[in-house]
């Protein structure tokens, strides 16, 4: 097994990074306004190296030494995962009735 990380690599580290990077977004008033936006695209690249990347491997080099790898099975549950999350972050702001009750939820949930 080699540590050769692939396009879909980037692709796969970028699934778990996105959703830290929107969390940032909270951080000033743009981010507040469109939460439910926010939520709904967080899960974007899970979806994508779930339908595309099969066989995705990412290593991070150096003292570390993490691989992330994604095989058949795992990329058919990361898939129905990032639809799940798309469907519930669709219907979130129905059902939490209200812009202030969403803002303080969405950092919980990314």
């Amino acid at each position: 097994m080699t540590d050769v990380t692939d396009g879909s690599g980037f692709l796969l580290a970028l699934a778990i990074a996105f959703p830290l990077v929107l969390l940032t977004g909270f951080v000033g008033t743009g981010g507040r306004r469109n939460a439910g936006l926010l939520l709904a695209i967080a899960p974007v690249p899970a979806l994508l190296v779930a339908a595309f990347g099969g066989g995705a491997r990412f290593a991070l080099p150096g003292p570390f030494r993490l691989t992330l790898a994604l095989d058949g099975p795992g990329a058919m549950l990361l898939g129905v995962a990032a639809l799940i999350w798309i469907a519930a972050a669709l219907y979130a702001p129905a059902f939490w009735r209200g812009q202030a009750r969403l803002v303080r939820a969405a950092p919980w949930w990314l």
